[in-house]
């Protein structure tokens, strides 16, 4: 798929703020963490340097452990397990209703060319233009086929459903980890955790956006 440069464009956006949105999520907690290097993303290598730089400049706020967890949690642990539930959900009916149209547009194919060979054949019926038509549709139906078919590989539907899935088991969990600690060393750990693993997905996203195959969700 060839996408145009507003697209790209798009995506370096969407990473973008994607980054910003996880150095923002901990600007509160005490000291700089730094989520991802700009080895791992060159082009964002001067806005990674602006953030921290910003971050070690910024009057020091302190705020309390239970605070922070508070909104960390709400604001953002909340958000993405809501947010890859839905899409999980919307993987799993994207691909349902592909299987669906190529087994359906299958059966119908092979049921119109087995009626087709035994009414030709053993009832000795002999319809050219029926005969013609029916050939044609079961051909029009086996291509339907292929292309749902096609389009669920391409759309790698059930992969995204099970990774999607994995990060919403995970972030259950690391919020389960997050509300029974007590002291920021261990709370700041699952927090840094928490974004490396959001910002591993969308640059995954992103690589997929480089090699030009584009999922929607």
């Amino acid at each position: 798929m060839r996408l145009s440069q507003r697209q790209i464009l798009w995506a370096r956006t969407r990473t973008t703020t994607e980054v910003c949105r996880s150095v923002l999520a901990l600007w509160d907690a005490p000291g700089v963490y730094e989520v991802i290097g700009p080895e791992v993303i060159p082009e964002l290598a001067d806005v990674l340097l602006s953030l921290n730089l910003l971050k070690s400049l910024s009057a020091p706020v302190t705020v309390p452990i239970e605070q922070f967890k508070q909104r960390y949690v709400g604001e953002r642990v909340t958000h993405q397990i809501e947010y890859f539930s839905k899409h999980a959900v919307e993987s799993a009916r994207e691909a349902k209703r592909f299987r669906v149209v190529a087994w359906c547009g299958a059966g119908v194919a092979i049921a119109i060319s087995v009626w087709t060979f035994v009414s030709g054949t053993l009832l000795g019926i002999h319809d050219a233009v029926s005969g013609k038509r029916l050939a044609i549709a079961a051909s029009f139906l086996f291509q339907i086929s292929t292309v749902a078919g096609a389009l669920l590989i391409v759309n790698d539907c059930d992969r995204r459903q099970r990774r999607y899935r994995e990060l919403h088991d995970s972030l259950i969990v690391w919020e389960r980890e997050l509300k029974a600690l007590k002291t920021w060393p261990p709370v700041l750990q699952v927090a840094v955790r928490i974004e490396k693993a959001l910002l591993v997905e969308i640059i995954e996203w992103k690589s997929l956006i480089r090699n030009r195959k584009m999922p929607r969700n």
